[in-house]
């Protein structure tokens, strides 16, 4: 299986994420801090980010830029509580090639997952 790397905080979330993926053929790898994500991405050949917005260490726009910065290519899915227009734009021009809004659905991960896998 492909490995995709979640930084989510919610256990909740994290179990979701893990049924959809796992569903659809993907293994889930799941990093919180800041040294472990960089590092993980790029030891565990990871195809792909989910990202949370809202991380107790650093703010997802701001580590859309670093991931970016050093692997411009890996697929990012930002994931958020909050429908937020400004935050989208953000994070769509900072690198981030979705914004999906939280609960996320099995559809929306199989059409992202079919296009950039």
């Amino acid at each position: 299986m492909k490995n995709i790397l979640v930084v989510e905080n919610s256990k909740e979330q994290i179990y979701l994420l893990t049924l959809i993926l796992n569903r659809i053929g993907f293994n889930i790898l799941v990093e919180t801090n800041l040294v472990s994500i960089l590092d993980t991405i790029d030891t565990k050949n990871i195809v792909a980010v989910i990202l949370d917005i809202m991380l107790p260490e650093i703010s997802g726009d701001i580590l859309i830029k670093k991931i970016r910065y050093i692997y411009p290519t890996v697929p990012i899915i930002m994931i958020t509580a909050l429908k937020n227009v400004d935050m989208e734009r953000i994070c769509l021009s900072t690198g981030a090639n979705y914004y999906l809004v939280k609960p996320v659905l099995l559809e929306d991960m199989e059409q992202i997952f079919k296009q950039y896998l």
